[in-house]
């Protein structure tokens, strides 16, 4: 009798600590993959054997994986519990380690991306690479970017630690954090440049890392609240479907549109402040006066105030400047 008694409390012991252990995993949502739950434009998906594929709603994205926007593509991927990233147009995204969502490793190959983490504990990571420096925290919201010329980190909330990215093939540690100076703080932007493609690996691993962090412009806040968007975590975001996802979104999108618009208009009357302005007289005998944003050898594009026109150059017959 006693042994039976020894036999059930044992077993309900056991009973116990599968459940509790149950209901934590759920809880912390462990997972190897992330699942993209917001697409938009061009996106395209590079598994581990280097075959491409269009990239979709409820898709999983796992370790090895490279994720790439075209030139207005964007996409949103959740991981587990602990990571929603945001992945903006024309960039190239590496996913290097997932795992159980504890540690989380991604590289930045070229674009701009932005993660909101959650507060991390002891044993859990998330990194995110340059070329050139790499990224660590415990719970933030920041966006990551490199152009080929430099990297940039512009902090939203928390502080991110910054140290010089490995040699490939080399693993992260938290060896390469050490230098307390190097840490970026909420409000500041970190610029550092890259290291140049004929410099010898030896002599590049020996140059200091030269981080420049200074006070964030007025157009690095708008931008990452406009990346901002559509950020928000879902929760329990194993168990929903896909149509569940799609209608969570979907209660967002047009919100998310007007206010991006917003911003965006913010954003080039901020940067057009310094561009030339300029009368364009048309051969269909329009006029057109705006500020130009940008041009190259054929087309010119025009900001009239409220919107942004592409102008073939072959199409304008007299261009006069307007003094600002």
């Amino acid at each position: 009798m006693h042994t039976n008694n020894v036999k059930t409390k044992l077993g309900a012991g056991i009973l116990l600590a599968a459940l509790i252990f149950s209901t934590y995993s759920c809880k912390k949502g462990k997972v190897e993959h992330g699942i993209i739950t917001f697409i938009k434009g061009h996106v395209t998906l590079e598994g581990s054997s280097k075959k491409k594929s269009k990239a979709m709603l409820g898709g999983h994205v796992a370790t090895g994986d490279t994720l790439k926007t075209g030139n207005s593509g964007t996409a949103t991927i959740q991981i587990g519990e602990t990571a929603v990233i945001k992945v903006e147009p024309k960039t190239t995204l590496e996913f290097t380690k997932i795992i159980e969502s504890d540690i989380i490793t991604l590289t930045n190959r070229r674009g701009r991306v932005f993660s909101r983490i959650q507060k991390l504990g002891i044993g859990e990571d998330f990194n995110i690479s340059t070329p050139t420096v790499t990224a660590g925290v415990r719970g933030t919201e920041f966006m990551s970017s490199f152009d080929g010329k430099q990297s940039r980190f512009i902090v939203r909330e928390g502080k991110v630690a910054l140290g010089r990215t490995p040699p490939p093939g080399q693993e992260i540690t938290d060896e390469i954090f050490k230098n307390s100076d190097q840490l970026v703080e909420a409000g500041n932007v970190a610029v550092v440049k890259a290291i140049p493609l004929n410099m010898n690996a030896d002599v590049a691993e020996s140059e200091p890392l030269k981080i420049d962090i200074q006070e964030q412009s007025e157009v690095d806040e708008l931008k990452v609240e406009k990346a901002r968007f559509g950020t928000e975590l879902i929760v329990n975001i194993e168990k929903i479907t896909i149509e569940e996802i799609k209608i969570k979104k979907q209660e967002e999108i047009e919100t998310i549109k007007v206010e991006e618009k917003k911003l965006e208009r913010k954003i080039l009357n901020i940067e057009n402040s310094n561009r030339p302005k300029v009368i364009l007289e048309l051969r269909d005998g329009n006029t057109l006066k705006g500020t130009i944003v940008s041009q190259s050898e054929t087309h010119l594009k025009l900001d009239d105030g409220s919107d942004v026109l592409n102008i073939e150059k072959k199409d304008i017959i007299r261009r006069s400047n307007v003094e600002n």
